[in-house]
């Protein structure tokens, strides 16, 4: 292949120096180097043209047997590809606080509890605080998997209910404005999906994520520290 593309260089030079001479010959001016150099690239650029099913024919400089090649596009220069890098995932880990429906007031916001009503929904009795470690490329659905893993035991459910789809309904919460002691349901759309990368933002720089339980919490109830703290007189 080598020697092909070496051979195609000589022909395309000679047949260059060739028309030169004559022209040369005629007007008594000399070829210049860029005159032959385009003389050579005009060439090369025809050969390359051809296609592959008509290779070019020519004679070797020394055994004098014709042999055939195809002409490289070595005159036509290569794009590079450009490649967008994937954005590497981010690892969190957070406390996460289900808050009772009875936490929500009549204009739809929520205080924060805290205090006694806090203590009381992060009793171990009641387990409604704990931590939750996720990735930013996880998905809604795997986010929500594994919040309802971290409170399976407050709403009854076991791994092989999660696992097949069976789990408790809630809504996601963020404060009011910064610094807040309320919370609120955010306005989104319908298309709109809580990946790990839109729930990290709820709680930023270590800060709570809270959701809002959309169905009755059987164990709460029964949970006499709950009761005595006042917490479904909120509203």
């Amino acid at each position: 292949m080598e020697s092909s593309v070496a051979d195609a260089i000589v022909e395309a030079i000679r047949r260059a120096a060739t028309a030169h001479s004559s022209t040369t010959a005629t007007s008594g001016i000399p070829p210049t180097a860029s005159s032959v150099y385009s003389r050579v690239s005009s060439i090369g650029s025809q050969n390359s043209n051809r296609s592959d099913s008509n290779p070019v024919e020519t004679t070797g400089s020394t055994s004098g047997q014709k042999r055939k090649f195809t002409v490289p596009t070595m005159f036509q220069s290569k794009r590079l590809k450009s490649s967008k890098a994937k954005p590497k995932s981010v690892k969190y880990l957070r406390d996460i606080f289900c808050l009772p429906e009875e936490c929500e007031g009549k204009n739809g916001t929520i205080v924060i509890p805290r205090g006694t009503r806090r203590s009381a929904l992060a009793n171990k009795d009641v387990g409604l605080m704990g931590k939750i470690e996720f990735e930013s490329e996880w998905s809604a659905d795997r986010m929500n998997k594994e919040i309802c893993n971290v409170f399976s035991k407050p709403f009854g459910l076991s791994a092989d209910n999660i696992a097949s789809g069976k789990m408790f309904e809630f809504q996601y919460l963020q404060r009011t404005g910064a610094g807040s002691r309320t919370l609120c349901v955010p306005t989104v759309t319908t298309s709109f999906e809580w990946n790990g990368r839109q729930v990290a933002t709820l709680a930023k720089s270590g800060s709570v994520i809270y959701i809002l339980a959309r169905e009755h919490i059987p164990v709460l109830w029964k949970s006499v520290s709950y009761v005595h703290a006042g917490v479904q007189n909120v509203k």
